[in-house]
């Protein structure tokens, strides 16, 4: 482990549950409401996709905001102001991951293929629905955004029952991929001409 990274996420004592408010929170941040699954999809397949995109950018936010004050804690102690992006790889995914998982959003895992970089994420209960994967291109994008500092766009690959696989892109490249999986050109193909393009 580097000394810019925070260790092993530990869910321990993050969520707080006050009986006597009735509220919920996630560390020190503001209050949480906990909805079902099929009544949040039942809003977002309403609301359009722009304010759908919109909600997953602010639960993002809140995530990757979390993110990094668990590594800036560290950071500050090792001298970095970069901790997110100079952790190492499995460690940065692995908050994310734990994030999304105290979401209720289901169990995230990365797959490197070269420099290029897809999360799949697993057992998510709003993915049996299309726009579930936009709510969670939403959450995935900014949460990636807001701890790293940089833009990053999540694009979906592919969907098996609740599994879908994402492709972490620049802005740039996102027309491109788009087009392309419109093209009929399969996940697989596609990452690997992604994989030689940027070797």
């Amino acid at each position: 482990m580097s000394t810019s990274g925070p260790g092993t996420f530990d869910p321990r004592g993050v969520i707080r549950l006050d009986l006597r408010l009735g509220q919920l929170r996630l560390d020190s941040s503001h209050a949480r409401v906990m909805v079902p699954a099929q009544a949040l999809m039942a809003l977002c397949s309403v609301a359009g996709e722009e304010q759908v995109v919109g909600l997953g950018h602010a639960i993002g936010e809140s995530m990757g905001a979390r993110i990094k004050e668990r590594f800036a804690s560290s950071a500050e102690r090792a001298g970095s102001t970069d901790a997110v992006r100079e952790a190492p790889f499995a460690v940065v995914v692995e908050h994310l991951a734990g994030e999304l998982a105290l979401g209720g959003l289901g169990a995230l895992v990365a797959e490197r293929w070269g420099k290029v970089v897809t999360l799949v994420v697993d057992h998510c209960p709003v993915a049996h629905e299309p726009i579930g994967d936009v709510l969670l291109c939403g959450v995935l994008s900014a949460a990636l955004r807001t701890s790293c500092g940089r833009g990053a766009s999540v694009v979906p690959l592919t969907r098996e029952g609740s599994r879908t696989r994402f492709v972490v892109l620049g802005d740039e490249a996102v027309d491109g991929v788009l087009a392309a999986l419109d093209a009929g050109v399969g996940w697989g193909d596609l990452l690997v001409r992604m994989k030689e393009a940027s070797a």
